[in-house]
């Protein structure tokens, strides 16, 4: 297993974020300035990171994608793993590190959060750097379904959820999940709107339709106000 040590160093190979993209992924690293989001290249890893210990499959990604967007989870300095997302070929994903039963996001919640006060529970890494800038306790699963070792870690953060899976069948499959091992806590579901099958959507409606997305983002602002107001009423 590679340590938190060297995955620091194989991130801190990668490139900062400094100019807008097209791309989701950039432009909400570029917008909200994420320091957890950087790029790297195929060359870049074999000359800089030629005396680092670098799993084999991870430059085997690299090697057939060229370049990637690295998104570390970052908690107390310690790069616990990095998510490598193709940039310029076919959308794949490759994680690097400990991922398994990890919520993305632990470390970028309020430094004054405490027991009680509500948290939003997402699916993946733009969903949650998307929702971060309507309220800042936002976690991501990372998948569709709380592992039983997340409920663990969910039990000693707080007793007040709202939950915003995905519309499609998979998340609709995970929201039934999460509501049966979060029963004994206060939950409430988030309801996307029509046109949107996640929070990442938002990113994409704002380069696709500007005018809609403000419309969009003042609707999710007040849901999301609505909800935590909500959540803490019960």
């Amino acid at each position: 297993m590679i340590s938190c040590i060297d995955l620091k160093k194989i991130f801190e190979l990668g490139r900062v974020i400094d100019t807008d993209s097209s791309n989701s992924y950039l432009h909400i690293a570029y917008k909200l300035k994420l320091k957890n989001y950087r790029i790297i290249s195929n060359g870049e890893l074999l000359i800089k990171g030629k005396d680092l210990l670098v799993p084999e499959y991870m430059k085997e990604f690299l090697r057939f994608h060229n370049e990637a967007i690295m998104i570390a989870n970052i908690i107390n300095d310690k790069v616990l793993s990095i998510v490598l997302r193709s940039i310029n070929t076919k959308k794949e994903f490759q994680k690097v590190g400990t991922s398994k039963n990890m919520f993305y996001g632990l470390g970028m919640m309020d430094k004054n959060f405490k027991y009680g006060d509500p948290i939003i529970l997402v699916e993946g890494h733009l969903d949650r750097d998307a929702m971060s800038q309507f309220y800042p306790n936002v976690l991501a699963i990372t998948t569709n379904k709380l592992s039983n070792s997340q409920v663990k870690i969910l039990r000693y953060l707080t007793n007040r959820f709202v939950l915003m899976l995905d519309s499609d069948s998979a998340g609709q499959s995970g929201i039934k999940d999460t509501l049966y091992k979060l029963k004994e806590f206060s939950i409430i579901e988030f309801k996307h709107e029509a046109q949107m099958k996640d929070c990442g959507d938002l990113i994409k409606l704002e380069r696709t339709n500007p005018s809609e997305y403000e419309w969009v983002k003042l609707l999710y602002q007040a849901k999301v106000d609505t909800y935590i107001k909500e959540v803490m009423r019960k």
